[in-house]
């Protein structure tokens, strides 16, 4: 199953949207007394066993939204985004949500061939000599920008 947190995907027309899936997992951060009263991490390292707790609550949340999601009879989640909400002193919920639609292959768009289109433009430097026969150049616009030709008398 295709998961993205991008509102649509490359290639793809959303041909049927089952409506939003979510799930949640929780995790603690272990904490041990010291002998001098203070808390420490169960790890030396502290965001190593953290790090690795909430990859774990990652795969198990991403699992489940999988599950919701095929249970919709969906083909893909789009538009996902994760939350990490503090519960309390030492607890942890991750928040996934989505919506479950299902794809098909998009049609090729084909764009129209834009043509070069020829302006002729008085050049600055003409306008403000204010030249009684003022200099004109002709030039070719291509994508809103102007490219000078060639200077005629």
């Amino acid at each position: 199953m295709l998961i993205t947190n991008l509102p649509a995907i490359a290639g793809f027309e959303i041909s049927a949207a089952h409506g939003m899936v979510s799930t949640t997992a929780s995790m603690t951060r272990r904490v041990l007394k010291t002998s001098m009263g203070g808390a420490r991490s169960a790890q030396e390292s502290g965001s190593d066993g953290f790090s690795a707790e909430l990859e774990e609550a990652r795969k198990r949340a991403f699992a489940q939204l999988k599950q919701e999601a095929s249970e919709l009879g969906a083909q893909a989640i789009i538009g996902v985004s994760e939350q990490l909400h503090t519960v309390g002193e030492s607890g942890y919920m991750l928040l996934l949500s989505g919506t479950a639609v299902d794809l098909k292959k998009a049609e090729p768009v084909e764009l129209p061939q834009l043509q070069p289109q020829v302006v002729y433009v008085q050049t600055e430097a003409a306008s403000q000599a204010q030249a009684y026969e003022p200099e004109i150049i002709e030039a070719v616009v291509r994508d809103n920008v102007i490219y000078p030709q060639f200077a005629r008398a």
